[in-house]
Formats: C-alpha cells, structure tokens, sequence
C-alpha cells in the first residue's frame, strides 16, 4: 500500500523542472535582451534574477527530502525514486504528522537505525491513506504521534 501521496513525484520532479527551465530561461533572457527598454531596467533584472534564486533555494530546501514511502507486510519500502530501501517496522520508532492544507500532511518518520536517507525520512500523506493503512495494519497505529 503506498502511504506517501502521489503529489510527492509531482512536487519533486514536475515543479521544481519547470520552475527551474522556465523561470531560468526568462532569467536569462532579461540579462542578455538589449534595447534601450532593458538598459535601464537593471533594478527589474536585479529583483527578477533574486525571486528566482529565492524559488530556488526554496524548493531544495523543502522538496530535496521527500521520498515515496509504501508499506507492505512488515516493512516500509522508502525510495528517492533513484535508490530504494527496506526498512522493518521495528526499525521506526514513531512517525509524526503535520497538517499542511486539508487532508494533506507532512509525514516524518523517526528511524532508530542509520539509513541512506538519514534517520528522519519525510514524505506527503494524506489523512485518508493513513486511516486505510491502520485499518489495514492495526499493530502501525503505536507508531504514529497524532491520531486523525
């Protein structure tokens, strides 16, 4: 059953692509367009060319940690969608929730052992697929911190 949300794949990969190429190749057209108008428009590329850095460091801060976490019987499988792990049930030692928009929320569970991913692999859930997953794996409900 897969728990993190597809919108991790969309946010990870889609977005950060097209904000890079798209918003980059305007960044670098108001730099390199000549014409009277763009000669004195240099406070515009200043601000332009800070917006999109800031888009930047924005996404690698808060979309670099995602990973796609499905579970099966006994484990969780975490990936990057470059490299996959295994990791038991008792290899986590809680997972907790935070509410983002509506149903949507940030999941970061707490490894007790060292994993490629670093002890804390965060993903997007939502509150429907973590009823279904308690549902389906009554003995998961210990591990989470908030109750939905």
């Amino acid at each position: 059953m897969q728990l993190s949300s597809s919108l991790t794949l969309y946010l990870k990969f889609f977005v950060t692509v097209f904000y890079t190429v798209f918003f980059g190749a305007w960044t670098a057209a108001l730099w390199l367009a000549e014409g009277a108008v763009w000669e004195d428009a240099w406070m515009f590329k200043v601000v332009f060319s800070l917006a999109y850095f800031l888009g930047l460091w924005g996404m690698h801060r808060f979309f670099r940690f995602l990973k796609r976490v499905d579970v099966r019987e006994g484990r969780f499988v975490i990936t990057d969608y470059f490299k996959t792990i295994e990791l038991d049930w008792r290899g986590v030692e809680r997972i907790r929730l935070r509410k983002v928009i509506g149903p949507y929320r940030v999941a970061c569970a707490d490894a007790r052992v060292d994993t490629p991913f670093s002890r804390r692999i965060c993903f997007l859930t939502n509150t429907k697929r973590v009823q279904e997953l308690i549902e389906l794996y009554p003995p998961l409900k210990q591990y989470f911190s908030a109750v939905l």
